[in-house]
């Protein structure tokens, strides 16, 4: 038995419930990683729609520039930073982070 959980079943036949334990922790943890998208993609949805009905919703924007930054996939990064550098010209630092986001891709 070392460090292996065995378990008789009524056959008779030895199971190791450890791989059970395991089985169920790999399922737990790809349903939280599902859940966790889903609820990104509902967060930056949210945001998208915040900022189309109030382009000078600032703290939308810099919630939403910060989910996208996070999912670090250029073609967002850009959609984004374009819409927001557009109602807000001179936040040189916004330009700054986007500039950067370009020199990595």
């Amino acid at each position: 038995m070392e460090g292996n959980l065995k378990n008789q079943s009524e056959n008779g036949v030895e199971m190791d419930m450890n791989s059970g334990i395991e089985n169920q922790y790999e399922q737990q943890k790809q349903s939280i990683e599902q859940t966790t998208i889903a609820t990104e993609q509902t967060k930056e949805e949210i945001l998208r729609s915040e900022v189309t009905k109030n382009p000078f919703d600032f703290n939308s924007w810099t919630q939403l520039l910060s989910l996208i930054e996070v999912q670090n996939a250029i073609e967002n990064i850009r959609e984004v930073f374009d819409l927001f550098l557009k109602e807000f010209p001179l936040c040189f630092g916004y330009w700054k982070k986007y500039a950067e986001h370009e020199q990595r891709h």
